[in-house]
């Protein structure tokens, strides 16, 4: 039996998360142009579901990439001036502690106007050990620039895990166009580059997980419009993220296990029936039926990460 898994994407990351999977399996006997249809159908689809999701990527990577320059910039002058001490570090600290927003120059980004904004907790928020507010602006100005620091880092993490997922998107986009010209040597190829990133990832959170580090599992759900790769695109898929931001008690992790299994084996299904059906003799592909096999999986709404 010539074995194929049909699948339905839609708009995804990495770690997109869907609520469950409705999944129907069925079995007909198909002429070879028929199964050969279905499954470029499938892979051209993928292909432009992924090449989506790097946009989104694009618009995400330019919202945080404007914050980290900004941060940068403010922390270069704050620490300049520290490093100076006295009145000059006092003065510093206490405009920090005074002043719930900083503000950068406008500048341009793809032809349109945006203000580089930092946002701080109100000064009620400060506390010291023993749980007294804080009121000296000094000691507020500490606290928040070691909050900005600690942002700023975070934005550093973020564009470098982007950037991986950038690596494993485009992967993806080459799997399914190279399934798409029935091309099984390159989808091996990619489909071995996609197993192996995807194990990393998981390698990582187990590792993360058994030594107790914290792990913040963040959804991101595309939208209508959020894969146009722009600013303001990238703020809403990021409020988004940040919306349904939640802490993993183990069981994102098993999620995300079970998902990649299954997108494997959706893969190497896949490139097990181009192999059987390239074997065929080019004179008896218009006589031929196959027996197969189509498992439909259509994702619904936000726990386990969509990775096919």
């Amino acid at each position: 039996m010539v074995e194929r898994i049909e699948y339905i994407h839609r708009l995804t990351m990495p770690f997109t998360n869907t609520e469950s999977s409705q999944v129907s399996i069925t079995s007909s006997t198909d002429s070879y142009k028929q199964v050969k249809a279905r499954i470029k159908d499938t892979a051209l689809s993928s292909a432009v579901a992924w090449a989506k999701a790097e946009k989104m990527l694009d618009g995400q990577e330019k919202v945080i990439r404007f914050e980290k320059e900004y941060m940068e910039k403010v922390i270069n002058v704050a620490f300049t001036g520290i490093n100076e001490g006295g009145l000059v570090e006092e003065a510093i600290l206490t405009k920090f502690g005074e002043q719930d927003v900083l503000r950068g120059k406008i500048v341009e980004v793809d032809g349109k106007p945006y203000q580089p904004t930092v946002k701080f907790a109100s000064r009620d928020c400060y506390t010291d050990p023993e749980g007294n507010v804080i009121t000296d602006s000094t000691a507020i100005g500490k606290y928040r620039l070691c909050k900005l620091v600690q942002t700023f880092e975070s934005n550093i993490g973020e564009l470098h895990t982007l950037k991986q997922q950038r690596k494993l998107l485009r992967w993806k986009q080459k799997y399914h166009r190279y399934c798409y010209n029935f091309n099984d040597t390159e989808m091996t190829k990619y489909h071995n580059k996609i197993s192996e990133c995807e194990s990393a990832m998981l390698d990582a959170r187990t590792e993360a997980n058994a030594e107790g580090r914290h792990i913040d599992v963040i959804h991101h759900h595309g939208c209508e419009g959020d894969e146009d790769g722009s600013m303001d695109s990238g703020e809403r898929t990021r409020q988004r993220g940040e919306d349904t931001k939640s802490t993993d008690n183990g069981q994102s992790m098993r999620l995300f296990a079970d998902k990649m299994k299954e997108a494997y084996d959706v893969r190497v299904s896949t490139i097990q029936t181009v192999k059987i059906m390239l074997t065929i003799p080019v004179e008896q592909r218009k006589h031929i039926k196959l027996p197969t096999t189509y498992t439909e999986i259509r994702n619904t709404d936000a726990s386990a990460p969509v990775l096919i």
